[in-house]
């Protein structure tokens, strides 16, 4: 499945739907943190990277959808702060090692169909040493999903088709794996319907 094209597809759809970050958390990261560089693997319009912005952050927004990016420029023009907009690929980022102080990464690594541990790598290896990363997908053992296979594809309707997009369902345990055996520190794990990781690289 081309998630690419899906997601030029569907997205003045999402921009009209998705303008707030998904999970509270964000907000508190973006006064908690101390302002630097930030990369958000799989930004869409830029709505998780919006309370770094405006805190100071200096952010910088991939996806891999050209469409959605045209909109988050019109999505920074809104909101009055400025997003570096880059089209690119979680499993091969196009930048340079140790280059960000953090890392997000917000309903990204699930619509992967394989390369998981690859993106996780790639986290590494841009984050400088002692940069901290917040990563989330969709929480398998959320009461939807308990008996759904793990793998899925899941309807988007604009105007009036449907496209469908990709998901692989983690469990906490099998993405906390994946995060150690990329070499990232777990920091901290929290769950709801989503599985949130707090990743460190070591110094």
């Amino acid at each position: 499945m081309n998630i690419r094209r899906v997601y030029d597809n569907i997205a003045e759809g999402f921009y009209h739907l998705r303008q707030r970050p998904i999970i509270s958390e964000i907000y508190e990261f973006a006064k908690k943190w101390k302002p630097g560089l930030l990369l958000d693997i799989g930004s869409g319009i830029g709505s998780d990277s919006l309370p770094f912005a405006k805190n100071g952050f200096d952010c910088v927004c991939l996806d891999i959808s050209g469409k959605m990016l045209k909109l988050a420029k019109k999505f920074e023009e809104k909101k009055r702060v400025k997003f570096i907009l880059i089209e690119g690929d979680c499993v091969q980022l196009p930048f340079k090692s140790n280059s960000f102080n953090y890392i997000i990464s917000i309903s990204c690594f699930h619509h992967l169909e394989k390369n998981h541990l690859q993106a996780f790598k790639e986290v590494k290896r841009v984050l400088k040493p002692n940069g901290i990363g917040l990563i989330t997908v969709w929480n398998k053992e959320q009461e939807r999903f308990k008996e759904k296979p793990k793998e899925l594809k899941i309807p988007w309707t604009h105007k009036g088709k449907k496209f469908y997009r990709y998901y692989y369902l983690f469990t906490k345990d099998e993405f906390q794996i994946l995060a150690k055996k990329s070499g990232l520190k777990i920091i901290k794990t929290f769950s709801n319907k989503n599985i949130c990781l707090l990743v460190k690289k070591s110094g």
